[in-house]
């Protein structure tokens, strides 16, 4: 894990983040060489060309790129993503519609908070991050927002495999994210295959 450095110096808030993300992440990470679970095999992820379709069109954003992609995490395991960013007005939205396959590497890649923090989980990091575990549409979620950055997310895992993704830029409150997050038929995405 890097730490971000603003001219040669580690920055505290940096640190202290950096440090409290390796304390909750590296005791859940399997050891190098670890197996799974039993009955936790991965699956072959779907292509992207069937998550794309999740993609929603945003009425008044312009679409600024799409793009999808598998990315191999070990010789067994990996995922696909298909993702698009939009922008409005100082705005930027990137939503991003994956499948682990269900391998724990490709869920801790894809969705930290919601792996590893525990139901109802809520964390103020100041001075300005609100970090909070919830249930979105019946499926385990979380979301982060960095009120003085004006930046957030909102991450939903479905049957632990699926995962949607909505991450914003030059916001004043998540309220945006959770908007677009509605556009995605979480059900149906869940249900794939």
């Amino acid at each position: 894990m890097a730490l971000r450095r603003f001219s040669g110096v580690v920055r505290p808030r940096a640190l202290a983040r950096s440090l409290w993300l390796a304390c909750v992440l590296l005791p859940a990470l399997p050891a190098a060489g670890q197996e799974s679970p039993p009955g936790a095999a991965p699956r072959e992820p779907v292509p992207v060309t069937e998550l794309e379709p999740f993609l929603p069109a945003l009425e008044g954003w312009t679409r600024t790129r799409t793009s999808g992609f598998r990315i191999p995490l070990s010789e067994t395991t990996g995922y696909t993503f298909a993702d698009a960013r939009f922008s409005r007005d100082g705005m930027e939205i990137r939503v991003v519609v994956a499948d682990s396959g269900g391998g724990d590497d490709a869920l801790i890649a894809l969705a930290a908070m919601v792996v590893l923090l525990p139901d109802d989980h809520f964390e103020k990091i100041e001075p300005a991050t609100t970090i909070r575990r919830l249930t979105i549409a019946g499926f385990p979620a979380a979301q982060r927002f960095d009120a003085d950055k004006r930046e957030g997310d909102v991450v939903v895992l479905l049957n632990k495999r699926f995962v949607a993704t909505v991450e914003g830029r030059g916001l004043d409150r998540i309220a945006p994210l959770t908007v677009v997050l509605q556009q995605i038929d979480l059900a149906k995405l869940a249900s794939l295959r």
